[in-house]
């Protein structure tokens, strides 16, 4: 029987087979562990490769596999480029991730877009987690800055949009292990939001746009631990008048949810549950609600954004007038905590890495090790100072230096150290961090 993962990459497979046929195709991976490589083999494709950092996992799949192997993403464009013809082409390409879209791995990324615009298949999917610490939610105004930049006022039923449909996923299963914390569709929303809006701006510089898209949600396992995922499939075309947005596409593509029993096609068109609404807040609902969620889809996204501006609204009226309901106060206006920027606006609270819960900071440093990997062991164009601002809110010298330090710390006399730190902070869950931490 197939793992989730198995079942989405032969989805994969069949998605890029409307476009060009599989025996004739040539793909690429990022990651995969193998498994790709045999269902490729599976359905008799001849031209692949696989891109893998770790030296021994190298060495395994040129044994097992008869495809092409190279090291870094970040240069796989110009070793691919330089083959010429067909052969300097991919017809779909896997950016399969264990983490989110960073920017390190989107400026790898970005120069192999060409070779898959220029092949006939023309598809991309893009596995991202879905669970760990996303910087969309952690640095939320930014985001939507972005969004706005690229979509103007509609940004703000696009998230509308997703949150809807974020509702009709089902819940957590019982048994699934108690660390996973139940499906929170708000979050889940901003998170596939921010993932739109780095894909719009990774496509803004050419004249390529999404003709076709399918997206699934599941929870891969690896070596009997659960992870909740999404993957993103995409074929392109060039744009044109009669081209689709982004947006609209995105939006009305088929969304998957995968079960152990079977895979799951979300109804977008069923009826929305509503928008939950903290207790204490009064809930301006009203027979248009219930008629708005009737109809579903747009509708109700429309509804329910016009209802939140209405609270919002109703909030700030509140604390104008001194008039605001014992309770109500935080549920209505958040409260932003904020230090003084130089030029007197709000910017990121500044902190440290010890700050940080001892799981977070293991975390933080497996992503910042396997970032500096992808970059040969080099920090380049300033990337190491844009890294602690974006976690931490400043850059300083005795920062970077006290980092610097546990980074260290992880490797050489001090590997044994780290691996017994982390034993410590996870436990019996502790052999996907390890495992991560021995590919380094």
């Amino acid at each position: 029987m197939d793992t989730p993962k198995e079942r989405i990459l032969r989805r994969f497979l069949a998605f890029l087979s409307r476009y060009r046929s599989l025996p004739e195709a040539r793909l690429a991976t990022l990651g995969g562990n193998g498994t790709e490589a045999r269902l490729w083999a599976e359905s008799k494709i001849d031209h692949g490769w696989l891109i893998e950092l770790n030296r021994k996992l190298r060495g395994r799949l040129i044994e097992e596999h008869g495809y092409k192997i190279h090291n870094r993403l970040g240069t796989f464009h110009q070793i691919l480029g330089g083959y010429g013809g067909d052969e300097g082409i991919v017809d779909g390409f896997h950016l399969d991730l264990c983490g989110t879209m960073r920017e390190g791995i989107i400026s790898d990324f970005t120069p192999i877009l060409p070779l898959i615009f220029k092949s006939k298949g023309r598809c991309l999917a893009i596995t991202v987690a879905d669970a760990r610490r996303n910087l969309a939610l952690e640095d939320w105004p930014t985001t939507k800055e972005r969004a706005l930049e690229l979509f103007g006022k509609r940004s703000r039923g696009i998230l509308r949009s997703l949150e809807a449909q974020a509702r009709l996923l089902p819940v957590r299963r019982t048994d699934h292990p108690a660390w996973m914390k139940p499906f929170n569709p708000a979050k889940a929303a901003k998170r596939e939001f921010a993932m739109l809006v780095t894909v719009g701006e990774i496509l803004l510089p050419y004249r390529w746009t999404p003709v076709a898209m399918e997206r699934y949600v599941y929870v891969s396992s690896y070596q009997g631990h659960r992870f909740r995922m999404r993957t993103y499939l995409f074929h392109f075309e060039r744009k044109n008048a009669d081209a689709p947005s982004l947006t609209d596409v995105w939006k009305k593509s088929p969304l998957y949810f995968d079960t152990p029993e079977e895979m799951l096609d979300i109804d977008l068109q069923k009826p929305h549950p509503s928008v939950h609404i903290p207790q204490g807040v009064p809930m301006l609902e009203s027979k248009l609600g219930e008629v708005a969620r009737l109809f579903g889809g747009a509708t109700a996204a429309e509804y329910e954004d016009l209802l939140g501006k209405s609270q919002q609204l109703s909030g700030i009226l509140a604390i104008i007038g001194k008039n605001v309901i014992p309770g109500t106060e935080q549920a209505m206006v958040p409260k932003i905590v904020t230090t003084p920027a130089q030029n007197g606006g709000p910017q990121k609270k500044k902190r440290k890495l010890t700050d940080l819960p001892e799981k977070e900071q293991i975390e933080w440093l497996l992503e910042t090790l396997e970032l500096r990997a992808q970059n040969d062991q080099k920090w380049l164009n300033g990337s190491w100072e844009a890294r602690l601002r974006e976690s931490f809110g400043q850059f300083t010298p005795p920062l970077s230096k006290s980092i610097r330090a546990t980074l260290a710390r992880t490797s050489g006399g001090h590997r044994k150290s780290f691996e017994a730190r982390i034993h410590s902070a996870f436990g019996d869950k502790a052999k996907p961090y390890l495992d991560r931490l021995s590919k380094l």
